[in-house]
């Protein structure tokens, strides 16, 4: 399978997650968890560090819905977990912090880092509506 570089990408400042309203270090954290970033603490607890397989999106029309994300997506394995809007496979549309207003970036989550990287490959700079999608498989730390 494909190993995950050692870089750590976050919410950039001024962002934050739709399906958060936490600072984006615990945002990160309470996203973690993939079996390969688990440790164990001092008292043999098990740690998690990082996120699920995901990718980030740039450039999405700015009304783009998670429904209409996850479509683009179609025929490719999103995450069990839920989106905000309460429908299966996770996609968390970034908003400003300021304004909270959408930024026109989107974390779409996979089943496993090769499925991010698959889906990557193909859907890079197709189009949403009018506009173009920037992809980058976002590894976690």
């Amino acid at each position: 399978g494909l190993e995950p570089p050692l870089v750590s990408l976050v919410v950039p400042p001024g962002r934050r997650a739709v399906a958060s309203s936490a600072p984006p270090s615990r945002f990160d954290r309470a996203h973690a968890g993939t079996s390969d970033s688990a440790s164990s603490d001092a008292t043999g607890a098990p740690e998690t560090r990082g996120w699920g397989p995901r990718l980030r999106l740039r450039g999405l029309p700015f009304r783009a819905s998670e429904e209409e994300i996850r479509r683009f997506f179609d025929g490719f394995e999103l995450d069990s977990g839920v989106g905000s809007d309460g429908f299966p496979g996770r996609v968390e549309i970034l908003l400003g912090d300021k304004d909270g207003l959408p930024t026109s970036e989107a974390l779409v989550y996979f089943g496993d880092w090769e499925e991010a990287a698959r889906a990557r490959e193909h859907k890079q700079r197709g189009y949403l509506r009018n506009r173009w999608v920037e992809m980058y498989v976002d590894w976690s730390p």
